[in-house]
């Protein structure tokens, strides 16, 4: 083999090698990993009150029949989903953290626990997070 070829096999071996470990450490978060705060439901709490509880009742998005529906998914999903379909009289009228407020609400509705760092209100953050169960019945 030549030097050239070599060195290009061990440079190939070394970038898989780097890449394989840097995917091992940021591997993806799940709703079950406390990805928002108490404080974020409670205002999520008030939207939903004020705003999604006219249309809406909050059983509706609790257990395995709604949030089932989502599994393995990224909450970016969901939170492009209303975004852009919510308030259905006046869609995206709300800001991002005000939506990332509503999910973490219904999160919490779902008995899933909250944690110390908000929910981001960034699509690209929110790519990194996945729904999965269990969820309250």
């Amino acid at each position: 083999m030549t030097f050239l070829r070599t060195f290009s096999i061990l440079t190939l071996l070394f970038a898989a090698s780097a890449l394989h470990a840097v995917n091992q450490d940021t591997e993806s978060k799940t709703i079950q990993d406390g990805v928002y705060t108490q404080a974020q439901a409670a205002r999520g709490s008030k939207l939903w009150q004020n705003i999604c509880g006219e249309c809406h009742v909050g059983d509706e998005f609790v257990g395995e029949a709604y949030m089932g529906s989502w599994s393995n998914v990224p909450v970016a999903e969901l939170f492009d989903l209303i975004t852009v379909t919510m308030p259905e009289d006046n869609p995206g009228s709300l800001l991002d953290a005000e939506y990332a407020a509503v999910i973490a609400y219904v999160l919490s509705l779902n008995g899933l626990p909250p944690g110390e760092d908000e929910l981001p209100a960034a699509y690209e953050a929110l790519q990194e997070i996945l729904i999965q169960g269990p969820y309250v019945q």
